[in-house]
């Protein structure tokens, strides 16, 4: 398995983690495993990432999905601004990331 079909997995989980963290319906579990997002960006370092796997456009989108969740804890409720603004951020990247949507698992994208 290369490099670049490695990243474009993380591209993906990224991808399903913002449509998580977006969706109201899904706060409870959304909030309990909000570590998630660290597992999938390392040291919460959007800019790490690297074309083709993401965009330019994709990265800038990412930013500020990773300062709002700095401000999210265990304990954020679903009404605290800091949640309301990080779901804000997540649906605004998970638009752009949509563009492209899913990568392939299995064959890496040129």
């Amino acid at each position: 398995m290369t490099d670049t079909v490695i990243l474009q997995r993380i591209r993906n989980r990224i991808i399903e983690l913002l449509d998580w963290f977006s969706d109201e319906s899904k706060f409870n579990s959304a909030i309990s495993n909000i570590e998630m997002w660290e597992d999938w960006v390392r040291d919460n370092d959007v800019e790490s990432f690297e074309y083709p796997v993401f965009t330019q456009e994709e990265i800038v989108s990412l930013k500020p999905v990773s300062v709002a969740w700095e401000n999210i804890s265990l304990d954020t409720k679903q009404t605290d601004t800091e949640w309301i603004v990080f779901s804000r951020k997540c649906a605004e990247a998970l638009t752009i990331l949509n563009k492209r949507g899913l990568l392939s698992e299995t064959v890496a994208i040129t």
